[in-house]
Order: structure tokens, then sequence, then C-alpha cells
């Protein structure tokens, strides 16, 4: 018995600390994403930034992004000069 509570213990452990490090991963590409539409000036970004933390909207919100950043490298490629990084 002793050893099946440390088992369900240990296994809600790993699932919590699983659970904060994934939510720590999209925060940081939904802001990555933010970035990447001030960048360009892509506002299809911007807005699908927003909308992947809003339940049943974040499917929209691939399809956006997937749309900016083929936006963004179309302007890479026509473009003779890397861009540059905003100024704070």
């Amino acid at each position: 018995m002793t050893n099946l509570l440390g088992l369900l213990l240990g296994a809600l452990a790993l699932l919590v600390v699983g659970g904060i490090l994934t939510l720590v991963g999209v925060i940081g590409t939904m802001i990555g994403v933010w970035r990447l539409g001030t960048l360009y000036s892509d506002t299809g970004l911007k807005v699908a930034a927003f909308l992947f933390f809003i339940p049943f909207l974040n499917v929209v919100s691939v399809f956006l992004i997937i749309l900016g950043t083929s936006s963004a490298l179309r302007r890479l490629t026509h473009r003779s000069s890397p861009p540059l990084p905003p100024s704070f």
C-alpha cells in the first residue's frame, strides 16, 4: 500500500512539473510570436498571439500564425538587407 501511494505521489509531482513547464513554454512561444509580429508590422501575428490563450479560438490562431510567418518569410526573401531590430 505504501509503494502505491509513493508511486502515485511521484506521478502527480511529475504531472505538476510538466504542466508548469508546458505553460512556461507556451507563454514564451506566444511572446515570441508577438515580437515577430511587431518586428515585421504584421497585425495577424499579434492577433494570433492574443487568440491563442482563448479556448476554441486558439484553432484560428494557428492558421493566423501560419499565414503571418509565411508573409514574413516572403518579406525576407524579397528584401536585400535584414530588418533592423526595434529600438526601445
